[in-house]
């Protein structure tokens, strides 16, 4: 779903909500490779690339995680947001590099989670010297 748009989340989520409030209703849909058959109470979820099947799961529970899903996409779409979220993330690693050190053996990539969202950054020696916000401004969002 990372490829979903606010749109297309928004009509997927109307779609589901059709499906959990019609017990004669079912959806058909997905993305990629997991296609998903969502009927009033159990939504069926395959593996097309491996051609296996995948635990179902409660189709409200599974239009509940469509909404977080659009939530987190909207807030972080807006790029004050997501410049918050990575300052924060360099902050704390800088503060304590080791204590966040992605692979034991790499002296360059880091993890950690802040608002319960994982963030990996890989740090040059150099970023290292920067305050937050010169760390945050230099980084080029596509």
């Amino acid at each position: 779903m990372s490829d979903f748009n606010i749109t297309s989340f928004t009509k997927l989520i109307n779609d589901l909500t059709g499906v959990v409030n019609n017990p004669d209703d079912y959806l058909y849909w997905g993305q990629v490779q997991i296609m998903i058959n969502s009927g009033h109470l159990v939504s069926t979820c395959f593996n097309e690339f491996d051609q296996e099947s995948l635990p179902s799961v409660p189709t409200q529970d599974l239009l509940d995680f469509v909404i977080e899903a659009k939530n987190f996409k909207e807030f972080y779409v807006n790029l004050n947001n997501l410049k918050d979220l990575v300052g924060q993330a360099f902050n704390t690693i800088k503060s304590n590099p080791t204590a966040y050190k992605a692979f034991s053996n790499s002296n360059v990539d880091f993890s950690v989670t802040i608002n319960d969202v994982v963030i990996l950054l890989t740090l040059s020696e150099q970023d290292f010297n920067l305050s937050q916000s010169q760390y945050v401004n230099q980084l080029k969002v596509f």
